[in-house]
């Protein structure tokens, strides 16, 4: 990820950018436009956008859960994969509680969560899901939906 690079909230006109990631991110298991509904426009969702200049290079949706945030969904572009966005996109994450599942094969974000400070809390064969846990200080939230 470059230094220009910059995490905000999406929006409903970054839709068409939301959709183009998560093909390349999730393939044949992407998400539909009516899909992003829901994390664009109600309240206890928190949906991010890693932009550098006018490109957008990954995503994440968390969701407000009982007092902790819940990461339901994070793709980033192929190109960009490596350069530290989804990692970026987790630190911006304001909860002192964060819950994520990671895909039992998907070993570089596995690695990249443990960097960050999860821990592997349980093992879901039938969904080969991994979920891990950070507790750490409450952080100032990212901007609300306008």
């Amino acid at each position: 990820m470059t230094a220009a690079a910059t995490i905000r909230v999406a929006r409903f006109d970054d839709i068409a950018a939301l959709l183009q990631i998560d093909a390349e991110a999730y393939g044949d298991r992407r998400l539909g436009a009516r899909a992003w509904r829901k994390p664009l426009s109600e309240v206890g969702w928190i949906p991010l956008l890693a932009t550098s200049a006018a490109d957008a290079l990954g995503y994440l949706v968390a969701r407000k859960d009982d007092g902790f945030l819940e990461v339901i969904r994070c793709g980033v572009r192929v190109g960009d994969r490596g350069h530290g966005v989804c990692r970026r996109l987790l630190e911006t994450l304001p909860a002192a509680a964060v819950r994520v599942g990671v895909r039992e094969e998907n070993t570089t974000a596995l690695k990249a969560a443990v960097a960050l400070g999860f821990r592997v809390r349980e093992f879901d064969a039938g969904a080969e899901t991994v979920t891990l846990w950070r507790q750490r200080r409450e952080r100032t939230p990212p901007p609300s939906h306008s």
